[in-house]
């Protein structure tokens, strides 16, 4: 059965300064990709390899990246941190909850600046876990 979207998914970033996490929604963000495994081969393919085909060997699955787009909410503090951390390449914890399940993880925050016509800026955000996010199921 298909789930209304509007309000189910949502992109959080731990802005607490001291103990456990305090998760705030972060705003303008309208769209999130990603947050997977990528597959369990590692491409070996050399100058030795047939022509055609390719070398592989089974090795540890990296974490791919949430993928994100926000619209700029100008003065808004939740969305500074997000600058801040990424231009000291400093990694924070997020959050992203679907209903009532999340998938916590940290990661450093990558934004890059778009600016449409008409204005309206946007950022596309990039979140590649240095871990394993873990699931939980958290009470609204």
């Amino acid at each position: 059965m298909p789930v209304q979207a509007q309000g189910y998914l949502s992109l959080l970033v731990d802005t607490s300064t001291t103990g456990g996490p305090t998760y705030t929604k972060i705003p303008g963000v309208t769209v999130a990709n990603g947050l997977g495994f990528a597959e369990n081969r590692i491409d070996t393919t050399d100058f030795d390899t047939p022509v055609g085909s390719q070398e592989s060997i089974s090795g540890p699955r990296p974490n791919q990246p949430l993928t994100f787009t926000m619209h700029d909410e100008v003065g808004d503090a939740t969305q500074e941190k997000l600058h801040v951390a990424g231009d000291a390449n400093t990694p924070m914890k997020f959050r992203l909850l679907r209903g009532t399940k999340a998938q916590d993880f940290a990661a450093v925050p990558m934004l890059t600046i778009s600016g449409a016509v008409g204005g309206v800026v946007t950022y596309s955000g990039s979140l590649t876990p240095e871990a394993k996010p873990t699931r939980s199921t958290v009470t609204p």
